[in-house]
Order: structure tokens, then C-alpha cells, then sequence
């Protein structure tokens, strides 16, 4: 998904010792997306995938501390981040009832359940200029 079209993002961290594909390969099966695409880059490797306006990218830094001296809200140990994107679009994008009792309610067991892990839910980012019908 371009930056441009990004308003919200669900963070997540886990700690794993699996190779990013097989990772990429259960949080797929879990979640029922379709395979992920995987890429890299000097300093990390993901896999995304875009499904109804939600993004979901799975990254996994070679250096293992790498994310948490990125984002210090990432949980310590955690070698994983799972970013889910919302689409400024979304119909849910400002619904964080929706998001917090649908969306990470189901996502956080099913990505535990499938890796054998603990899912860290660490942080909300929304876009500064977003239009947000919150109350």
C-alpha cells in the first residue's frame, strides 16, 4: 500500500526463531490471506500482502534488537513486527471499537495459536492529517 493512502497502523511484535517464510507462511494460513510477498532489504526481510484496505506486513530484522531500537514501544525480545495498514478508505479505519473487539480480538489468538508464541499488541500510529470521526 502507497504511504499516501496509509491513516492508521496496528502494531505487533512477537519473538520467533522461525525463518521469515515459514512465519509469513502460518500468519497467511491463520489469518486466511493469500501468500505473502516476500522481499529485503540491507537490514530486513518482509512479507506483505493488501486484502479489503488492510495491509498486513510481517518483518523480521536480521540483527536481532534491530526493532526494539526502532521503535522503542516494541515489546522486549520481540524479533517479529506484524504492521496491519488501513487504508484511508477503510470502513473501519476510525472505528476503534471495531478494531480493538473484530480485528486484533481475532488476528492476536490466531497468529499466537499458529506460531506457538506471545502476540504483542504495542502501538497505534494514525496519519497527523487524517480525518478522524471519533468521539
Amino acid at each position: 500500500m502507497n504511504d499516501d493512502r496509509v491513516a492508521r497502523v496496528e502494531h505487533l511484535a512477537l519473538d520467533s526463531s522461525l525463518a521469515l517464510p515459514a512465519i509469513c507462511a502460518a500468519v497467511a494460513t491463520a489469518l486466511r490471506l493469500p501468500e505473502l510477498r516476500l522481499d529485503f532489504e540491507n537490514e530486513t526481510e518482509w512479507g506483505s500482502c493488501e486484502v479489503d484496505g488492510l495491509e498486513y506486513n510481517v518483518s523480521r530484522p536480521y540483527q536481532r534488537d534491530t526493532l526494539g531500537s526502532w521503535d522503542p514501544s516494541v515489546p522486549h525480545g520481540c524479533n517479529v513486527g506484524l504492521a496491519i495498514s488501513f487504508a484511508a478508505d477503510h470502513p473501519h479505519v476510525d472505528d476503534d471499537h471495531w478494531v480493538n473487539a473484530t480485528l486484533l480480538a481475532s488476528v492476536v489468538p490466531r497468529i499466537a495459536g499458529a506460531l506457538g508464541c506471545i502476540v504483542h499488541h504495542h502501538r497505534t500510529w494514525r496519519r497527523a492529517d487524517h480525518e478522524s470521526s471519533r468521539d
